[in-house]
């Protein structure tokens, strides 16, 4: 399976977008292929298998207010150079790596062993909704966490 079919298939299989038949197959897959649930970076259409020991960013971030002033100015450059560009985005990770490297700060990543849960799409609510309330029941949330 090439790269951008197993991305498809991860993604869809994650969205609950598969037929019954298909995610049996894909259940099948990653018990006779490990390396599909291996952690992976993707870019350009290519995919490399990260070890599990590697530093990630989940783009949990706290800056101070100078960040955001950075962030503001290199925004309306970017509007300038992407005005035309649809599919460009300001992406605070380019951010995090510009304030790095132009001097203007540095980042003290903290690493931990919790999972890291995410909503891109609206499907991906109820499964996060769901490790959310198991973390409740384990005590490790209170459960009137927002109030």
């Amino acid at each position: 399976m090439d790269d951008i079919l197993l991305l498809d298939a991860i993604e869809r299989y994650f969205t609950d977008a598969m037929s019954g038949e298909e995610k049996t197959y894909f259940e099948q897959l990653r018990k006779s292929k490990p390396e599909i649930d291996q952690m992976v970076f993707e870019e350009n259409d290519s995919i490399t298998v990260l070890p599990e020991t590697t530093k990630v960013s989940m783009n949990f971030f706290c800056f101070e207010p100078s960040f955001i002033d950075l962030c503001e100015q290199q925004f309306n450059t970017f509007l300038d150079e992407n005005c035309n560009n649809l599919k460009a985005e300001f992406l605070i990770p380019n951010m995090a790596d510009y304030f790095i490297k132009s001097g203007a700060g540095i980042i003290e990543i903290i690493p931990t062993s919790a999972k890291w849960f995410g909503v891109t799409y609206k499907e991906d609510a109820p499964i996060v909704r769901a490790d959310f309330n198991a973390l409740v029941q384990a005590g490790e949330y209170p459960l009137q966490l927002w109030s």
